[in-house]
């Protein structure tokens, strides 16, 4: 299949394919039309709130996009600028990006969004709505989602034994649920209570989502008090009218003795029952916090990656630097 080589600038190509001409256009930031771009995610296979203009203007600045046939399919294309280079990078806080549209989209049209960029790619997580490219090595990766259309009864009885029992124990801890938490709040918590490396850049792009989607209505933070209202546990989630998205929660130590998150978890999906929404938990590959998710009832929703095979090497590197800061704090 052949195509043209194209920069990573603003352009319109005419990409030639053996099948049929396909007319791409490669925008820079300033040039994407916000309006229809957030009219396609929205009306989209795959409604991400994380792909809309003003989640991906907090999480990738930079980011420029693909364009097809005046907005019908679109594709972000996070960049980060480093030393002198634009490279293509998965965004912290964003799970999936890849291919959006509300129509069919043919293994040869993707082939075609993905070749524009291909030789600027370093990291990205494609969702499972597209096809998937050829060329690239895709490593299948596992995000728990819940359907809540039913009724509360039914969802409730599909939870594990030990999920029910956690639930039990957490309403049984004279704990009480507590909504009035501002985002400065909420980050001051997960710095002190943190059980991972907390990266401050991701912290700090997690601060600005909240800021911006509390008041967007498309937002909202809750936790577990005691009864001195001294919090347990808090969790943010992101809403549309189709997915609930449990982007950061965190416990302290007593909040984890308590479990206070499952009081947490069990009140949104009861608040929330009966409903055509989704409740998206983002992830996760970590088996014991897999298992928390599964024990609600969750089924696997399989979403793709691809990294370069430099990251295999600058990922631990990192990893190991971000530790070594963490312990000296």
């Amino acid at each position: 299949m052949a195509t043209l080589v194209l920069p990573m600038r603003a352009c319109s190509d005419l990409i030639v394919t053996k099948r049929y001409f396909v007319n791409l256009q490669l925008l820079s930031h300033q040039q994407i039309n916000k309006e229809k771009w957030d009219a396609c995610i929205r009306q989209s296979s795959h409604p991400l709130l994380t792909a809309e203009s003003w989640y991906l203007d907090l999480a990738s600045p930079h980011w420029m996009a693909i364009i097809f046939d005046d907005y019908n399919a679109v594709m972000p294309v996070p960049i980060v600028k480093k030393m002198g280079l634009s490279l293509i990078v998965q965004p912290l806080n964003i799970q999936q990006l890849g291919i959006f549209s509300a129509t069919y989209i043919s293994k040869e049209l993707a082939n075609a969004f993905y070749r524009l960029i291909k030789r600027k790619l370093f990291h990205l997580n494609l969702n499972n709505k597209q096809p998937l490219p050829e060329g690239l090595h895709l490593t299948l990766k596992q995000n728990h989602t819940l359907c809540l259309n039913t009724d509360y009864q039914s969802l409730r009885e599909a939870f594990s034994h030990n999920c029910s029992r956690n639930i039990k124990k957490a309403n049984g801890y004279r704990a009480h649920l507590k909504t009035d938490i501002s985002p400065d709040s909420f980050i001051q918590f997960t710095r002190q209570h943190a059980q991972y490396l907390v990266n401050n850049t991701g912290l700090n792009i997690l601060k600005r989502v909240i800021n911006e989607a509390i008041p967007r209505k498309n937002g909202f933070i809750i936790g577990v008090a005691d009864n001195e209202d001294k919090v347990l546990a808090m969790a943010f989630f992101l809403k549309n009218n189709y997915r609930i998205t449990f982007l950061s929660g965190v416990s302290s130590a007593e909040g984890m003795k308590s479990k206070s998150m499952f009081m947490i978890i069990n009140h949104i999906i009861e608040s929330n029952c009966s409903q055509q929404l989704m409740l998206d938990f983002e992830g996760s590959s970590i088996e014991s916090i897999a298992r928390f998710y599964k024990g609600f009832g969750s089924g696997i929703e399989p979403y793709y990656q691809w990294q370069h095979p430099l990251m295999k090497l600058i990922v631990p590197t990192f990893k190991l630097a971000e530790k070594i800061k963490w312990k000296l704090k």
